[in-house]
Formats: C-alpha cells, structure tokens, sequence
C-alpha cells in the first residue's frame, strides 16, 4: 500500500509541475479496488478498475464501455492475465488483444486497455486549444516524414492514454523535439512554442509501464523468476513479449578498440529505426572501457554520432559508462544541448564495491543533479569480480564482510539489492535498475543452469518495485538561440541576392530582410521560414541605390530578435564581375571558397585517410546564388611526398589545390606543420569610410602551381594584414562537394561495387551463435544470419570447389528448416540500378514454385524487395550462378539469400552498379520489374512468431481456433496466419500450425 501511495503522491508532483508547461492531462481516473469479480461489471466512466488477487481474480465478467477506462490486474503479469480473456469484453464485444484491446505490462501486474493495434490515438490541430482543422488517420509505429499539408502546420494535439509521441522541427527527427507521453490519463497538448507550426516529423509508439526492476540480458525465464518487468540485451532485436519492456541498444560504433582489435558497427541505425514495441533506445556500451572488450571512444566523437539517435524518434538515453561518470555525462548532454540535440535519460553502469545503500543512491544522484534528467543504471550488482572490497553495509543489518559461504553471500546481497530498490522508489529521477548476473557466484541473482534464484534473487523477486515512468520526469529540452550568421550578396541593377545562415531553423518564427535608409532600419520584405540553415533569396529592389546596406532579422520564438552583421552590395564592374562582401558558412556537405580572378586559392576541408572518403566536386560561382557552373569536376584526394594531402584535378594533372589542414605542406622549398599556419578566411571591415579584406596567413593565387620534379610546390608572397578590395581583386566563390568513397567510384566510370560489402567472400572470420539442435552455428564476419530450425544443424564456413576454383562459402544445413536468412545492409550508396549475384547450391528435386530460396535485395528492409527467380537446386556440390537486379533511392540496399523450406550453400556475392534508372537498358528493366513482381514471398517474421495468430506471444491450440475463424471468415486476418507462407490462407495453413505444435 506505500508504493501505491507513493506513485499517486509522484502522480500529483506531476500534475504540478505540468503547469508551468504546454501539456495538459485530462482527469485522471478515478479507481475502484477489489479483491475479485465474481459478478458482472460494466465500466461506463473514466475509472480505472483494479483486481488485486493474484488466481482466481476474474470469474464474472468485465466490459469496458467507456474508451478512457481500464481494467487492472494489480498482481498479475500479462501473460497469466491473458488467461482471462473471454472475461472480458469491449463494447460489449468479446475482447481480442491485439485488436480491439491491448494487455500491457502495468508495474508487476497488466492494464487491459480498450483500443487495439487499429487505434488512432493521435489527433492534432491546427489552432491552439484543439481547434480549427484536424487529423487523426496516423499509424501507430510509422515515422511520418513527409506530412503534407500538415507540414509546419500542427499548433495541437490529442494523445490516449498508453501512447508515446515524438515530434520534431526537421523531416529526419533533428532540430526541436519531443517526446510527449500519455502515462496517466488522456493528454491535450498547446505545442511549445519553438515546435508552433513547425513540425514535419512525428511518430506514434505504443507505451508501457515496466516497474524500475529490471534484468540485463535475454533470458525470458529467468526474468520470469525474478519478477523482472524490462530488460536489454545489448542488440537491437524484434522481441516482443506481454511481460516485458524490451529495450534496444546501439552497441558501439565504427572503430578500433582500445588494444588495437577492429571493430564493426551494430547494429545498424535502420534495424533501430524500424523496431514498433520500443520506445525507448540506449547508447554505446561504456564507450570510457580501456580493457579492449569495447570500442573506447571519447566525448567528442559520440557528439558527432547522436543525430542519429533522433532519426527513429525514440525515447534517447546517453552512453552508458562502466560506472558512474559525472564528467563525461555533464560534458556530454551540455554539448548535446549546445548543438540542439535532444537527450531524455542517462544511462550508466554500477560495479562499485563496498558500498551502502544510501552512497549508491548518491552516486547516481549527482548524474541527475548535474544534468538534470532520469537516471538508468543499465548494468548494476554489488560489485565484481574485478573488484576487491572486503565487504558492505545494508541498512537493515549493517556491514557484512564477503566470506567462503556463498549462501550467506547470496542472502545479504539479496537484501542491499532490495534495500537499494527501496530507496529507489524514493527516487522519481530514478527510473530503472537491471541488475547484471555474471559477475561472480557469490553474487549471483540466478543459476546459471537452471535459471533459479539464488537467495539474492529471491530478495530481488520479492521487492515489488514502483513504476519506472513517473509524469514529473517530462523534461522539455532548452533551445539554444544564435544569431544568423554569414552574410553575403550581390546586387544585378535592382536585383539583390541574398545568402545567410540561420541555425535556428524553424524555431525563428519569422524573417526579415531590412535595409539601412539613414540612421535607420526598414523592413524590405518578409522571408519567412525554414527547416534549412543555408538560407538564399533573391528580390526586386527598386530604391535600393548605388551601394546598399543591409541585414537579415530573426524574430525567434523566445521572441528576441537577432541580427546579422550588415553587408554594402555593389554593382558588378566592367567585365561583369560581381563582388561578394561576405564568406558564406560551411552548409551541409559543401566547402566554400574563394578564387581571385586569375588563381585558385585554399580549401577549409578537413582531410581524410585517402580510403574511404576521398573524392570532391568543384563548381564554380560567380556569386552565392548561382547555380553553378561544372568545372573540373572531379577531383581525386591523394597523398603526397610531404606528407601531405592534395586535391589533383583528374582532367589536368598539372593543378592542384593543396590544404594547410594537411599535417604539413612546402611552401617556398620549406616544410611548415599545418599547425603553424593556422587558416583564415578573409574577413572584409570598413575602416574610415574605406572598406579592407582582414588577411591573416593568406596567400595571393596560392596553392595553384606546379610540382617540379623533386616534387616540389611552389606558391606566391604571403599576404597578412588589411588590403583594399582593388588589392585583393575580385573575387570568385568555388563550392566544393565532398563524395563518398562509392559516389567518386561511380563518378569515375567504376561499376563494381564489391569494395562496399563487408566480407563479400565469406573468406575471414566468423561469428559464433547459439545453435538450436544438436549442430553448430558460424557465420561470417559481418554478416547477419536468422534462422527458424530445430532439430539437428550444422551452419559454417568451409573451402570447396565453387565453379571450377576453390573459394569459401556458407553452408546452411538442418533437420527441420522452416527459414534461413543470411544477410547485410550497405550504406553510403549512390542511388540507382544495382545487379546483384551469388553462386548458390541446394539439393535435386525442389520445383520453383515449391522451393522459396532466392538471392534477393531491398532498398529499405522488406520494403520494395526484389529477388532473382527460385533456386531450382541442382545437387549437393553444384554451383550455379543467381542474380536479381534492384532499385536504390535512399542510398543504402540490404541484399542477401533467403530460404524457406530447404537448405543452401552460397559463394561470391557480388554488387554492380549499373547506372540511373533513365540510362538502363530495355533488358534490365525488365529483368528488374520481374525481380520486383516476386517479392511477396518475403513476409517479415521479425515482427511476430509464426503461428501466433491471436497475437497472445505463444503458439497454442487457441491459435487453431483464430485461424479456422479466419478461413471461415468470422474472424479479421492476420500476419502470422499464413503458416506455410504461401501467400494465402487456407486449411493448409492449420496443418502446418497443428504441425509446430506438436513439434513436427
């Protein structure tokens, strides 16, 4: 009863301190407890009904009337509560999870909800106050970036409660977001005023209320025993299960670890992207780890990876260090902040022995004091094996030293985990705790051969913890306002062209441009707004004058406004020549820089290796607002003697344009470090009515020249100090384009794209996985393999003859394969025509339209596939080739092999580029259209288990009776109905379920 009474007194902390903030909730239920239903109850007000027995808590009936009501099971988790199914009614309709309502995991027992998955909880508005024209027709799991009219256009919304919307300035997720979310009732929401007509992005998640309590790892049955209600598993994983919150993880990134050892990404930003039942996402796993065992990265590079955390629209939780590390966490989310990156909760990890209760709780308070947001300890026990204190101190029996007896170390480990989960609840900023097995006997929560607890654990089972959510943890992130910036322009007559830089985007809720007349300012006209920081404009000014002044004012949604520096325009001269007065900002991937009229001069580029990221585009301007003229197109970034990086037009070998960037370079036969010559741009002033470029460390025509033979540069006199606009000459603006390793690929005629896969002959490395059966299962290094078999198997690498020469391929073998799938996403493509092909092998006797094995490639997962034809099989050792052509838009392809009903071996998968889609061949766009046609093979298994067709998580006789009501059409479809994936349900279908039910 004090938990309970602790959560309402959290819940009306809440509701105060929503006040002060653009949400509102709408009257929270009233609740009506009791012990059991015997009778028949009719919900028809907002009430939330709680049953708190734990068996035999419903033999009458339930039904919900009132969409705001609920039915609670105080004491009983989803799965069991499911049992009380035909108990319920919605509507006065028998219920059906899933469908017409939806049992969620409630602290340690479940809410019965009275909408299911084609609920449309989100409406929104465009007036404050839920007024004028509304919309509601949003998919739940659906990131809608392309909103249409509703673009820049919502001003309110309505949210039911169980649901998690995030929204956001900009398409992809950036900019001002939020995740608003209806945790305790209904919610009405006057949008904050940076996100006021300015949302283009938004995203529905079905929300759950997991207890603190939670267990790191993937093992179903032993968070079962402890009582756990959430977990992670340091992947990113399509579970969904009724007892459990499951939360996914970017892992590490790109990188070389500590000691040296390579590692590889995972799992991939569109695996995270795509996940439904999760709400919420966690960073790298201790990126501070020096052991070698993760990739140790510092601050400044995770900043430079978290736009990508807010892409999906997820709930985002830092890194998580090995413990508590209020330095890196502070440095972190203030940059985040600095930059305008949403962060929701942090996370860490607790190892630290020798502690109370009462400093473990400090430990993390000064997470949360110093950034003000939730806390998760995502990995915690009382200490480790690489620990080395004597002992601890409990509160409720003192200090305890460690001894030989492991059933007194598991006893009194029990009770300073329950004491910390006891203080815990005192915590509202403290919203979850995964306590970690492996770290040591004598501190385990669990056998490890029979999933049991320990003595620990069952102090850890016991403890009923409180909700993880509280409503007073909603933390709306501060923009952080700067001026517009990078004035430049010219003026044609009266035509004046404008560019700046607005980081502000959209939460500037108006623009103008202002002209000086006197001593004063006088708007021009109106510019409006955008989700883009380069800003550019062209207009007609008529009284503008010779030599005009002007300048670009933000009215910002805090309502200050701010300014640019000013800019004078003159007009062109003689020859045309229009000189610019300012230097433009870097804007997105492009580099600006200035040309004199007779001689190129420096990038500001920051060089990379030569490998991966080496290859640029140069067009030329005459001033910002062009669209630019082709001009030495491409050029190759290559190393030189000097140690130094250059930039060598391909079409005459002679130029080049070097960078001070390099780590050194020649200048007037000497070698200078880059850091010697720090690079400025110019910078024009006016002094005494006289206007100057300010040149620092410039050089006039420099860096365009020739290599001697000794391989030699040689540049002009070095510019310093102020010189006229006549002295400089005028001056031109280059753009210059930095490619991707593939684009400059393409850019040079090159079509094999083989270089962009990951172990493209399976001839290095291997994973290990669990095996199902009695075999073994090795996979190679970077790729990804699902399977659905039992029975015995045998999965690996092994050398053999594939067409005539001995290569490595994979090998999928199983008693009972029902599905195979070994796969890779690559990225970074240039978009177009692909041609992908792969030598595979399976046995004699399969017909194509029996046999579902095919190579097969999809731009976006499962999502427009094209595959080659069905491997029709010619022997065990009988190679024969395959291949699928395929369309790229958004510039990354998952391709791969996939079966459904036998096994295969597969070699030399292979990539080509083949050229835009309006440049293909007669004959390849109709080997693509076919490819296209037989994609409905490819049902997505990652997002339900084949054959739960009444989506209760399990595979029983009851999903024989869905499906049979489904065939007779008393009953609406569903995705996991289609058991043999035939793409059409039928009585074949309920032998093949009666099949996996009774393990056939």
């Amino acid at each position: 009863m004090q938990h309970f009474m602790n959560r309402m007194r959290l819940r009306a902390i809440g509701m105060l301190l929503l006040v002060s903030i653009p949400v509102s909730i709408y009257a929270a239920n009233s609740e009506q407890v009791v012990i059991q239903c015997t009778g028949n109850v009719t919900l028809t007000t907002p009430v939330d009904y709680v049953i708190t027995a734990s068996s035999d808590a419903l033999t009458g009936t339930v039904n919900i009337v009132n969409t705001s009501a609920a039915l609670v099971f105080r004491n009983i988790r989803p799965t069991d509560a499911l049992g009380y199914l035909s108990h319920i009614k919605i509507g006065g309709v028998a219920a059906a999870n899933g469908r017409n309502c939806r049992f969620v995991v409630y602290r340690h027992g479940t809410i019965v909800l009275p909408y299911g998955g084609q609920c449309q909880p989100l409406t929104v508005y465009a007036a404050l106050n839920c007024g004028g024209e509304a919309k509601s027709d949003f998919s739940i799991g659906t990131a809608y970036r392309a909103l249409g009219t509703w673009d820049n256009a919502i001003m309110s919304f309505t949210l039911k409660r169980g649901y998690m919307v995030t929204m956001a300035n900009h398409v992809d997720g950036t900019g001002y977001s939020h995740c608003f979310i209806a945790n305790d009732a209904d919610i009405m929401v006057n949008l904050p005023a940076e996100m006021r007509s300015s949302v283009s992005f938004l995203r529905i998640f079905p929300w759950k209320w997991p207890s603190k309590k939670g267990l790191a790892g993937h093992n179903t049955t032993a968070m079962n025993y402890l009582g756990c209600t959430w977990f992670y598993a340091w992947n990113a994983e399509t579970y969904a299960y009724n007892n459990f919150d499951y939360v996914p993880q970017r892992h590490h990134e790109t990188g070389t670890t500590y000691n040296g050892k390579q590692t590889w990404a995972w799992p991939e930003w569109g695996v995270i992207d795509a996940l439904t039942e999760s709400s919420h996402v966690l960073g790298q796993n201790e990126p501070d780890n020096t052991s070698g065992e993760e990739t140790y990265m510092k601050v400044e590079k995770l900043i430079e990876l978290h736009k990508y955390f807010l892409y999906g629209g997820l709930r985002i939780g830092t890194f998580a260090t090995c413990n508590p590390n209020v330095s890196w966490v502070k440095d972190y989310v203030n940059r985040c902040r600095q930059l305008n990156m949403r962060v929701d909760f942090v996370a860490t990890h607790y190892y630290t022995g020798g502690q109370s209760p009462s400093s473990f709780i400090n430990s993390l308070r000064e997470l949360h004091d110093a950034t003000g947001l939730p806390v998760w300890v995502t990995e915690w026990n009382n200490g480790a094996n690489w620990t080395s204190e004597k002992g601890f101190t409990t509160d409720s029996e003192g200090w305890y030293e460690w001894s030989s007896d492991n059933g007194a170390n598991h006893r009194k480990n029990g009770i300073w985990l329950a004491d910390c989960l006891k203080r815990a609840d005192d915590c509202p900023w403290l919203e979850r705790l995964c306590v970690y097995n492996n770290v040591e006997y004598k501190r385990f929560v669990y056998y490890e051969d029979s999933f049991w607890p320990t003595p620990a654990g069952e102090r850890y089972r016991d403890y009923q913890s409180d909700f993880a959510y509280v409503s007073s943890n909603e933390n709306f992130m501060p923009w952080n306002y700067s001026a517009p910036s990078g004035l430049g322009g010219f003026k044609q007559d009266a035509t004046i062209s404008l560019t700046w830089r607005n980081p502000n985007t959209d939460c500037t809720k108006q623009t103008y441009v202002q002209r000086k007349n006197g001593n004063t300012w006088v708007d021009v006209l109106e510019a409006g707004i955008s989700d883009e920081e380069a800003r550019s404009i062209v207009f007609t000014d008529e009284t503008a004058g010779t030599a005009p002044t002007y300048r670009v004012c933000n009215v910002d949604a805090d309502g200050t406004r701010r300014y640019t520096s000013t800019i004078t325009l003159e007009a062109p001269d003689e020859n045309g020549l229009a000189r610019l007065t300012a230097m433009p900002d870097d804007v997105g991937d492009y580099y600006f820089v200035f040309q004199s009229a007779e001689a190129q001069t420096t990038l500001n580029l920051s060089m990379a290796d030569g490998t991966r990221q080496n290859g640029y585009k140069v067009a030329k301007y005459a001033a910002p607002a062009d669209n630019g003229i082709a001009e030495n197109q491409l050029w190759q970034l290559e190393g030189n003697e000097k140690s130094g990086f250059a930039l060598r037009n391909l079409s005459n070998m002679d130029y080049v344009m070097t960078s001070p960037n390099s780590w050194n370079f020649r200048i007037d036969g000497n070698t200078h470090l880059a850091a010697e010559r720090a690079y400025y741009l110019p910078e024009v002033h006016t002094d005494g009515g006289e206007t100057y470029w300010t040149l620092k460390n410039v050089y006039h025509g420099t860096y365009c020249g020739l290599w001697d033979n000794d391989k030699n540069f040689y540049a002009g006199a070095e510019l310093a100090g102020n010189r006229t606009l006549a002295e400089t000459d005028h001056l031109r603006l280059y753009a210059v384009k930095r490619l991707t390793y593939n684009e400059q690929r393409v850019a040079t005629g090159e079509t094999e794209m083989n270089y962009t896969l990951i172990n493209p002959n399976f001839s290095w490395g291997s994973t290990t996985q669990s095996p199902m059966g009695s075999g073994s299962i090795t996979i190679p290094a970077g790729w990804t393999f699902q399977k659905t078999f039992d029975g015995w198997n045998d999965v690996f690498l092994r050398q053999g003859d594939v067409g005539g020469q001995t290569a490595t391929y994979f090998n999928v073998w199983a008693g009972q394969l029902s599905y195979a799938e070994l796969m890779q996403t690559v990225n970074c493509l240039p978009n177009g025509v692909y041609h992908i092909s792969a030598d595979l092998a399976t046995t004699t006797g399969y017909e194509a339209d029996k046999t579902w094995t095919a190579v097969y490639g999809a731009p976006d997962k499962y999502a427009d596939i094209a595959r080659s034809v069905n491997i029709t099989g010619a022997g065990d050792d009988v190679f024969l080739p395959y291949d699928v052509y395929v369309r790229v838009t958004n510039n990354k392809l998952t391709i791969g092999v996939r079966t459904d009903g036998t096994w295969f071996k597969v070699a030399n998968m292979r990539l080509q580029y083949i050229g835009m889609e309006d440049e293909i061949s007669k004959e390849v766009e109709d080997r693509l259209n076919l490819g296209r046609t037989l994609q409905y093979i490819f049902v997505n298994r990652e997002h339900f288990l084949r054959g739960d067709v009444n989506g209760d998580g399990q595979v029983s006789v009851a999903d024989v009776t869905t499906l049979v009501n489904i065939i007779l059409g008393k009953a609406e479809t569903a995705p996991a109905a289609d058991i043999n994936l035939d793409g059409s349900i039928s009585v074949s279908d309920v032998t093949s379920i009666v099949n996996i039910i009774l393990h056939k």
